[in-house]
């Protein structure tokens, strides 16, 4: 059996261009780009990624995050809206079963709703319900529904640093 070795653009253009001229783009391809060997990320990248992850396990960084996003979700519930309880620390998510109970499960009221909320609101969710699920193709591959549903949510992540206890209140 023949076993080959994948070339990468920078190997395939040394013997175009010469090996000095792809030498010092593949420097550049590290600093700017990533280094292929290691998914190409930059140097710079994976370094703020290293600092991000030491700083996103302390209490003073967590606390406030865990308790903003606390805040939004009783607030919602207080107000009727079915929010999973207790939140997590980086977003809310809505149960869209209990929120329209009426409903048919085709009907996509996630997809809807988090529709909905940009277009009237501005507000950004992320329907993670049956259509993420694919649920309608697994039943027309299938014939029946599983045994097992999958949970049908919208989440309202809370980007860090970005939105102060009035962002909520615009919300709840």
């Amino acid at each position: 059996s023949f076993f080959f070795k994948q070339k990468t653009a920078y190997e395939i253009l040394s013997g175009l261009v010469g090996s000095e001229m792809c030498i010092r783009d593949r420097n550049k391809q590290i600093i700017t780009y990533g280094n292929d060997s290691y998914g190409a990320i930059s140097g710079r990248d994976i370094a703020a990624a290293t600092i991000a992850l030491y700083e996103v396990v302390k209490a003073d960084y967590l606390l406030p995050r865990i308790n903003q996003t606390a805040y939004l979700a009783v607030g919602l519930a207080k107000r009727g809206v079915p929010v999973i309880l207790p939140p997590g620390g980086h977003a809310i998510y809505i149960d869209i079963n209990k929120m329209f109970p009426n409903k048919k499960w085709d009907d996509f009221m996630g997809v809807g709703l988090a529709a909905e909320m940009l277009r009237k609101y501005g507000v950004r969710g992320c329907e993670l319900g049956y259509m993420a699920w694919e649920l309608d193709k697994y039943v027309d591959k299938h014939g029946k529904m599983p045994e097992r549903m999958p949970p049908n949510l919208v989440r309202f992540a809370i980007p860090s640093n970005v939105y102060h206890k009035e962002h909520m209140d615009y919300v709840i």
